[in-house]
């Protein structure tokens, strides 16, 4: 309604002042090693693109060449990777940052205001303490990138408890998962275990029939199975790349990695 956009609004010009900031400077290099280390697998995948022509499976600025698509902090097969072409390496990752960021707050919004059905005052204030959090700002300053795939943790459980009444939230719910498996796969398999606790906790609920207390552990299942088919390829050669570091232990290189 009229009230929830105002109160977004004047909501969200309060956390873009609190982010602002961050994107001052958008395209300086910072000399924090994480930082450094985000901007580069960034550099080296459009470097492949926009120079090279051809998609970074294989990058020579690695170790003297190096399987990219096989590192889970490659850029090649995010979200944001086309934000990063058209940017640049560094605008590009701040900006995939924004979007997190504000999607954990838009996230937030919609899972207590449509899903747990708070009130407009409620639901602002459940978004702006999860958006203000210094957490993200202390995070955002050491250079953990991936961290930030954490914001999108309210929208998978707000689709994934909607998948109890509706199957065709499954999608939604697999689709941001695998997006976190893409380019952050210890945020995948912390917030898979948060549905899971989500789903154990529905086994105690009061209901007539022992099927709907179950249901959640079944759309569990098919929303993980779903959302590692579709980050298939990046499991993939990441096992292989795996497999290959076992297998050679004196090789000190590919060990590390």
């Amino acid at each position: 309604g009229t009230k929830d956009f105002w109160g977004l609004c004047f909501s969200l010009a309060g956390l873009l002042f609190f982010i602002a900031p961050f994107l001052f400077n958008i395209t300086h290099l910072s000399k924090n090693p994480d930082w450094v280390q985000a901007f580069a697998y960034a550099a080296a995948a459009r470097d492949s693109m926009l120079r090279f022509h051809q998609f970074p499976l294989w990058s020579n600025l690695f170790c003297g060449g190096y399987p990219l698509v096989a590192n889970p902090y490659d850029f090649s097969l995010s979200l944001f990777f086309p934000v990063v072409l058209v940017a640049g390496e560094i605008a590009g990752v701040k900006l995939a940052i924004l979007f997190l960021w504000l999607s954990g707050f838009f996230g937030m919004f919609y899972l207590t205001r449509n899903v747990l059905n708070y009130n407009l005052g409620g639901a602002l204030f459940s978004s702006l303490v999860f958006a203000l959090c210094s957490w993200w700002a202390a995070e955002a300053r050491s250079g953990n990138f991936t961290k930030f795939y954490f914001c999108l943790l309210p929208i998978v459980l707000g689709f994934f408890i909607k998948t109890g009444d509706d199957r065709r939230f499954l999608a939604g719910s697999a689709v941001v998962l695998a997006a976190m498996l893409f380019q952050a796969g210890f945020v995948y398999f912390v917030t898979l275990l948060l549905l899971f606790l989500y789903s154990f906790t529905e086994l105690f609920r009061a209901r007539p029939k022992f099927s709907d207390r179950t249901k959640y552990f079944q759309r569990f299942f098919a929303v993980t199975l779903f959302s590692l088919l579709l980050a298939a390829p990046r499991v993939l050669p990441a096992v292989e790349l795996l497999q290959s570091s076992l297998s050679k232990p004196h090789d000190r290189i590919q060990k590390d990695y």
